[in-house]
């Protein structure tokens, strides 16, 4: 089992139709006469209000896909939903004012968990290649969880600072006014810490749980794994192994401890019990052994019969195991990353190596 390489690429594009909606309030609609507090009112009405037209012309942005406009339309739409505001001061000191603003909107922290999760699932399905994610793609997983989801609206006080220039006031620009006005929707998607460990390793045992007998045979890529190096059965063993496989397999994690940046999950794996095939395999190997054809038969009937007599174990023997398993987790700077190291892949499997050892 080949450890993937995984990537969590948040698309740019996705944040930027979010936050492109925010960003209506730097300078986009000219000012005359106004207090600070009634340029920030008129401009946070544009978020309020949403004019999309508006948003897709200032983000100069081109659909990559048919329908990404009213998917970029539909997700800006919906995560503003809840959005609305109250000026509670203004301050002026000669050419610069500070205006406290009270904003209501969805709970943005719990939205980016629930979006992180998806991603998450994303990157860690073993059967996929590729784990960049399209922008239609963030825009699909936005909208899955903001309809999936139950979000309570949040409150938040904050300072927009104004300069005046040239007799206007204008919004002065600040990355920290940017994730507040969304709520801290940016900073919490990107906070590597979001997720827990157990959280991000539940979904990668998610993926193997939910396997069928093709994705197991997909994801494994074997040819022979038992190596009987028979032409007539051991494709048939292979397919009878992963259909097992598929019917046995179920993984629980029983506890996990983090420290820093490194974290180690005890969970239990159940599988196929080997043991209990390679035990009646072998029964049936001596039974053979005792009949004239085990001598006088050549080498490619020799490795039929025994693909055979193994191919009935497997049929035969319905028998699960369980096998205590600890995968080591660490934290990228990103996100949690489990290890699925070779100790892992062999209880996975059932411990083959060893069943095959007791023969």
């Amino acid at each position: 089992m080949t450890q993937k390489k995984t990537r969590l690429r948040i698309a740019v594009p996705v944040l930027l139709a979010i936050c492109i909606a925010a960003l209506l309030i730097y300078g986009k609609i000219r000012h005359t006469q106004l207090q600070p507090s009634s340029v920030v009112k008129k401009e946070l009405d544009q978020i309020r209000t949403l004019d999309l037209s508006y948003l897709s012309a200032i983000s100069g942005e081109k659909p990559d896909a048919p329908g990404e406009a009213a998917l970029q339309a539909e997700a800006v739409s919906a995560f503003f939903s809840g959005f609305s505001y109250q000026v509670l001061s203004q301050q002026i000191q000669g050419d610069e004012a500070r205006v406290l603003v009270q904003i209501t909107n969805t709970d943005a922290r719990s939205l980016a968990h629930d979006l992180r999760l998806l991603l998450t699932r994303h990157a860690a399905d073993p059967l996929r290649e590729e784990t960049s994610l399209y922008t239609q793609d963030c825009y699909i997983l936005l909208l899955e969880a903001l309809q999936t989801g139950s979000y309570s609206p949040v409150s938040s006080e904050l300072t927009i600072l104004l300069d005046k220039i040239s007799g206007r006031w204008q919004i002065r620009r600040d990355e920290a006014l940017e994730d507040a006005l969304l709520g801290g929707f940016y900073s919490s998607l990107n906070d590597p810490y979001l997720l827990d460990p157990e959280e991000v390793l539940s979904v990668y045992l998610t993926c193997f749980c939910e396997f069928d007998q093709a994705d197991w045979m997909q994801y494994l890529k074997i040819n022979d794994l038992f190596s009987t190096y028979s032409a007539e059965y051991a494709a048939k063993l292979d397919e009878m192994y992963t259909a097992r496989l598929a019917e046995c397999f179920d993984c629980q994690i029983v506890s996990c401890e983090t420290d820093g940046d490194e974290a180690l999950a005890h969970l239990t794996v159940t599988t196929i019990d080997m043991s209990a095939v390679m035990d009646s395999y072998r029964e049936s190997l001596l039974e053979y052994a005792g009949t004239t054809d085990s001598i006088t038969s050549d080498a490619a009937t020799l490795s039929d019969a025994a693909a055979l007599y193994l191919l009935d174990a497997l049929k035969a023997v319905d028998q699960r195991a369980e096998y205590p398993v600890q995968i080591r987790i660490y934290n990228n700077g990103t996100t949690w990353i489990p290890v699925f190291d070779e100790t892992v892949t062999e209880a996975f499997l059932g411990e083959i190596p060893d069943a095959i050892a007791s023969l």
